[in-house]
């Protein structure tokens, strides 16, 4: 809808303005917030945001409220086109509907939209300021990522590789990156060919090209990934397929057909990943996500502490890494069982 409103209106024009600093990401995420926010408001044109009071910040706050999260937390329900859900919160589990921290984080994309708006003297209210809004805590309930367990990692990637085609070889490939370097499914399919590197003591690695950080990372490719690397690179020989991109898009009845001019998408590694769990007979409460949540609890129950394991997963601080560590301690194991006076 942001696409068919006119480019030179000032409302759009602040606030592609403001975003212009940003990184790719921060765009993605505050234009698809606003367009999000527009389809609410059924807008013809985007000065429907001067339109907004505090009574319609308080509907799309209780629309957040009562609105499901993403697909893999739904799978028991089907998924209607309508705004409007059938179900109430005592109908359907909390943590099948959007977690406080994402209604927090809308909100608050909005909030500063209109500070923008209010900054270039377009609107003089802020229907979305924190005196009026009351938004979930920083500190209330966020949906866990589940981890794997250990033991169904190669099953989960052979099973893919077997299937024999060269884009099953792509994707058990794309898999053990998953796995083996704890990669988000957007850095996966940035990956060029040319960003595979050797250093001067011959180890191989790979350069992940604008992270989430915004910044460049060298990675280090183990030998699990490697194994499954070189099968690629070997497929890739056999079938002439020569693209820039490490993991090219594929179509077509059993995806024989690669587009060389085009990366795998985001939502396709979620396809490839979902259907890897679901033919080992895995539940459906696992994401590409989960693979960097397996990654980052083995390296700690291999006995990396939390700052080693941070230079891995790349995160900004330790306490990010200490959210991704899914280690749980048996009932024999629980220090209680010690506990004297």
């Amino acid at each position: 809808m942001i696409k068919e409103f006119d480019k030179n209106d000032p409302i759009l024009l602040s606030i592609m303005a403001f975003l212009s600093g940003k990184s790719k990401l921060t765009q993605k995420t505050y234009l698809g917030v606003l367009k999000e926010f527009l389809d609410f408001l059924n807008a013809k044109d985007i000065s429907y945001l001067l339109k907004v009071n505090q009574i319609t910040a308080a509907r799309y706050l209780s629309f957040l409220r009562t609105k499901f999260g993403i697909p893999p937390r739904v799978s028991d329900f089907s998924r209607s086109s309508s705004t409007d859900l059938a179900f109430t919160k005592s109908q359907i589990s909390e943590d099948l509907l959007l977690a406080p921290a994402s209604i927090r984080k809308k909100i608050s994309i909005l909030r500063k939209i209109y500070k923008v708006l209010e900054a270039n003297g377009l609107t003089k209210t802020n229907p979305f300021l924190s005196e009026l809004i009351s938004t979930p805590k920083a500190g209330s309930y966020k949906r866990p990522t589940e981890m794997l367990q250990f033991d169904v990692i190669d099953k989960l990637i052979n099973s893919t590789l077997e299937r024999g085609s060269p884009a099953s070889v792509r994707d058990a490939c794309i898999l053990a990156f998953l796995f083996g370097l704890g990669l988000r499914r957007g850095e996966v399919v940035k990956i060029l060919l040319s960003d595979l590197k050797v250093s001067p003591n011959k180890t191989k690695y790979v350069v992940l090209r604008r992270t989430k950080s915004g910044r460049d990372f060298e990675m280090p490719l183990n030998d699990f990934v490697k194994n499954y690397l070189e099968l690629w690179l070997d497929q890739r020989d056999k079938n002439g397929i020569n693209s820039i991109y490490l993991f090219p898009a594929s179509s077509g009845r059993g995806k024989k057909k690669f587009n060389l001019n085009k990366p795998i998408s985001t939502m396709a590694v979620w396809r490839l990943f979902k259907t890897a769990c679901a033919r080992v007979g895995l539940p459906n409460i696992y994401s590409p996500h989960s693979a960097r949540a397996t990654a980052i609890t083995r390296l700690l129950q291999m006995g990396f502490n939390f700052k080693e394991v941070q230079s891995f997963s790349r995160h900004s601080s330790i306490a990010m890494v200490e959210v991704y560590d899914k280690r749980r301690l048996s009932i024999e194991e629980n220090p209680g069982l010690k506990l004297k006076y």
